[in-house]
């Protein structure tokens, strides 16, 4: 008898333990972040420059979404490709850097979110003509 008994208790063992094994979420990893730089949420005017295949030259006006020293994403509605190069103009400082498109979203309405890279890190293209570079001092010796 307690042969039975043992075998039960295993057969509801190993049926407990499946039934486990179904409710449990399938643990999806995590992308990496493959940034380089950390993206920053802001959004500052520009002038993109460009060609179009069948349209050629262009001049959009956009607004950045995020930023980062590499690149960012902005929304435009001239349609671009991806390898697509492109000139920015900052309109709050004049600066301009050209860049490569590497992706495009679409978004509701005509906007597209193209994301950018610049073609070498550029970290000063956002800063507004108010902010300095900061600059470290070193101590004053004293006679």
């Amino acid at each position: 008898m307690s042969r039975v008994f043992d075998a039960l208790k295993q057969a509801e063992l190993a049926e407990t333990k499946r039934r486990e094994s179904q409710n449990v979420a399938p643990v999806i990893p995590a992308k990496p972040n493959r940034r380089r730089t950390q993206r920053i949420r802001v959004q500052i005017p520009l002038f993109v420059y460009g060609h179009t295949l069948k349209e050629g030259p262009f001049c959009d006006e956009a607004c950045t979404t995020e930023i980062n020293a590499h690149g960012g994403t902005i929304r435009m509605q001239t349609p671009v490709q991806p390898g697509q190069p492109l000139l920015l103009t900052n309109k709050t400082n004049q600066k301009t850097q050209r860049c490569l498109v590497l992706s495009i979203a679409a978004r509701l309405g005509n906007d597209t979110e193209v994301a950018f890279e610049f073609l070498a890190p550029s970290p000063q293209f956002w800063r507004t003509s108010a902010q300095k570079p900061t600059v470290k001092k070193s101590p004053q010796k004293r006679p």
